[in-house]
């Protein structure tokens, strides 16, 4: 092979095609195994993950009808419970009841003590246990009624025994020489036998309903199971069925493929060799034929040197034509910025607020300075009030009096004047050609219709405070319509200004003028309060004023009869502290303060004396609130003298 042949050959090698190499060897061919393989990944690890999450169900299903089923126990439990437990005390409160000997007594008192604090502690327990229940959503309008049943008959026997208890515990006190009520002990444990077969019956119900619930609640769960495993029986079927049968079908019709892909590999192969050989004659053209692309790209390179310093030559130009171009830019932006910064320092000095000037004729000047000096036609300037959230005009400038009129007032969103201080972005209209003819504006020769139209909101801490309507015979100039814009930040923050020292004027005299009501009507207070100071000390009865059941007030008649100094001293107390104690317990339990009607009793002093009082209790309004008022009334010569109060019997 000549040395030609040879660069030949390792160019050919160098730049074969990669997709006639891929099928040299069986190694190299395409993965054809590998769409079967992952279908059947896919179905399997599907296949998979359904039947543990249904294995998963079940686990969790038998867990919750333990838990529940546990519950359902535990509150049955709880009922027996309660049932020992109300047998107990009665038969504690029998024992106690014939018990003689003191050491005894006390001892069984301890056990009912005990035995009370058990029951209510299971009956807690109880309603809590049948809560939780209600919470997990479980619900039976039948055992809710004897839930609540249950809580009425519960209420009256721990009462009761409770009653005998501190009844028991003052007779051992007092070494059985006083019984406060000799009958309260025998009404007690009547009422005891009398409510506790009521509340066992109840307790029975509860029982056999939770029972019931509790066999209804596994059926369920045993159905919702039996369900879980159907499924989970199907989806095994259909793996046997659908799953392994396809994919091995699959396999099948992939290797027949690829065998024929193979035939047809090695035919191909056949043919790029043949085709290799015919590359080989090409090749050896194709070199000739660069060399003498060698010598035109040699003649290119020349000329596209010759063009580089040609464009060379064109940018050094452009460059001196742009400095030129940019010094006559720098002057258009220093000629702009002198005429803005000496309107806007015309315009502010205007716009500064003078002594004694309101909002309509400041206003005034500045439309009367502003549209002349913008080339505009006409002019309306309105104030947003954020009290009725709509536009008010403040002013005008060669507007018609018919368009005042119509403009007076703006709501937000109504019209290009609404539009723009609800949006808060500015509109321009031009080349109207007519059209605005509402706009139009007489002079003594002709009328003049707009050709344009500018409407600015005047917006301060971005805020709209106002809006500013401009109209111009012809298209406005850009510098003043930059103009505009750049002013409509400080007239909205003047105008903001301007009605916040009006809204404070305002608010002065609205507060003068309540001041000077409320005034008066503290004067009518103090009077109000000094006549009611009076009458209370001029009575013969004590007087309590109650705030719940501690005492916030009293008069000198009370605080004397009962030996106190002064109003401090009672202050925050409860009122039953003006009770003997041996009494406070029939007030409390009957509720005697509750009717309205005076009761006798025995009241006690600072020094410990007891003295029979008249008590009475009745709402009233005090200082503008309600309050309970006690009087008490001492009737010690009333006593003393009983041909006078014949027929009054202490309650």
């Amino acid at each position: 092979m000549t040395p030609n042949n040879e660069s030949a050959d390792l160019i050919w090698e160098d730049t074969k095609p990669e997709e006639y190499v891929s099928f040299q060897s069986p190694e190299e061919l395409p993965s054809a195994l590998d769409n079967p393989t992952r279908h059947f990944t896919e179905r399997y690890w599907a296949a998979l993950i359904i039947t543990a999450g249904l294995f998963v169900v079940s686990y969790y299903l038998l867990n919750f009808i333990l838990d529940n089923q546990a519950q359902f126990v535990s509150q049955i439990n709880l009922i027996g419970r309660q049932n020992v437990l109300s047998q107990e005390i009665i038969k504690q409160i029998l024992l106690l009841r014939s018990c003689q000997e003191e050491k005894y007594c006390q001892r069984q008192l301890k056990i009912l003590n005990l035995r009370i604090n058990r029951f209510e502690e299971a009956q807690d327990a109880l309603l809590n246990g049948h809560q939780r229940l209600v919470d997990q959503g479980f619900q039976n309008d039948h055992l809710d009624d004897l839930i609540r049943r249950n809580k009425n008959d519960f209420r009256p026997i721990i009462r009761a025994a409770q009653t005998i208890t501190r009844v028991k515990e003052q007779e051992l006190h007092n070494h059985q020489s006083y019984l406060p009520n000799p009958n309260l002990l025998t009404i007690s444990i009547n009422s005891i036998l009398q409510k506790e077969p009521d509340l066992i019956k109840s307790f029975t119900q509860l029982a056999t309903l939770y029972n019931q619930e509790s066999q209804r609640h596994i059926s369920r769960i045993k159905l919702y199971q039996g369900f879980v495993l159907s499924i989970a029986l199907i989806v095994l079927l259909l793996e046997a069925l659908f799953l392994f049968p396809p994919i091995v079908k699959k396999i099948k019709t992939y290797l027949i493929d690829l065998e024929d892909a193979h035939y047809h590999t090695k035919v191909n192969h056949q043919k790029i060799s043949e085709a290799y050989q015919q590359l080989k004659v090409v090749e050896r053209v194709t070199r000739l034929n660069a060399e003498a692309l060698k010598k035109t790209n040699r003649d290119l390179l020349r000329t596209q040197d010759e063009l580089t310093r040609a464009h060379q030559e064109l940018k050094e130009k452009n460059k001196r034509l742009e400095e030129a171009s940019n010094v006559m830019h720098i002057n258009q932006q220093l000629e702009a910025a002198r005429f803005f910064d000496a309107a806007m320092n015309h315009f502010s000095e205007l716009m500064r607020w003078k002594t004694n000037q309101t909002i309509y004729s400041w206003a005034e000047n500045l439309l009367a300075e502003l549209v002349p000096y913008v080339s505009g036609l006409q002019a309306i300037l309105y104030v947003y009030d954020s009290d009725k959230e709509g536009l008010f005009m403040a002013a005008s400038y060669a507007t018609a009096h018919e368009l005042l009129l119509e403009k007076a007032v703006v709501n937000m969103g109504d019209g290009l004047v609404g539009q723009v201080a609800k949006s808060l972005h500015p509109i321009y209209l031009e080349s109207l050609n007519g059209q605005a003819s509402m706009f139009q504006t007489h002079s003594g020769t002709t009328d003049v219709v707009p050709n344009a139209i500018i409407v600015l909101p005047l917006t301060y801490n971005n805020s709209i405070a106002g809006v500013l309507e401009m109209t111009a015979a012809k298209t406005l100039s850009p510098k003043y319509i930059d103009l505009l814009k750049r002013m409509s930040d400080g007239i909205g923050a003047h105008l903001s200004t301007l009605l916040d020292q009006k809204r404070i004027n305002q608010l002065f005299a609205d507060s003068q003028l309540a001041q000077k009501k409320l005034r008066k009507s503290l004067l009518k207070i103090q009077d109000n309060e000094e006549r009611f100071r009076k009458l209370s000390e001029v009575t013969q009865e004590g007087i309590l004023f109650l705030d719940g059941n501690l005492i916030k007030d009293t008069n000198s008649v009370l605080i004397k009869m009962m030996g106190y100094i002064s109003i401090k001293e009672l202050w925050n107390k409860h009122y039953i502290d003006m009770i003997a104690p041996k009494y406070r317990f029939e007030i409390i339990e009957k509720r005697m303060l509750e009717d309205g009607r005076s009761h006798e009793t025995v009241g006690i002093r600072k020094d410990g004396e007891t003295f029979p009082i008249e008590i009475q209790s009745r709402k009233v309004r005090y200082n503008e609130e309600v309050v309970t008022v006690i009087s008490i009334r001492d009737i010690t010569e009333k006593k003393t003298y009983p041909a006078t109060t014949r027929g009054s019997q202490p309650h």
